[in-house]
């Protein structure tokens, strides 16, 4: 275990939330998306900063990941 593999947990995290906004579509207000997904992102880095133990902190950064990719790809969508 080592940074690669913390590297890969933030790719899958980001993997499985651009799959998780596609199949959303417009079922979801993306306001609450930007709200919730932002707001998920700082709790994700912040649980990451303080883990002491690797399987947390490969949680924190999957669900980092994940919530970036909905955050970034919800902006990107609004400013076109």
């Amino acid at each position: 275990p080592g940074l690669g593999t913390l590297m890969a947990a933030t790719g899958l995290g980001a993997l499985v939330g651009g799959v998780a906004l596609a199949t959303m579509g417009d079922r979801v207000p993306r306001g609450r998306i930007l709200a919730v997904s932002g707001i998920a992102f700082c709790a994700c880095v912040l649980a990451f900063s303080v883990a002491r133990s690797f399987p947390v902190a490969l949680a924190a950064l999957a669900m980092a990941g994940f919530t970036l990719v909905l955050h970034n790809s919800t902006v990107n969508a609004l400013l076109q």
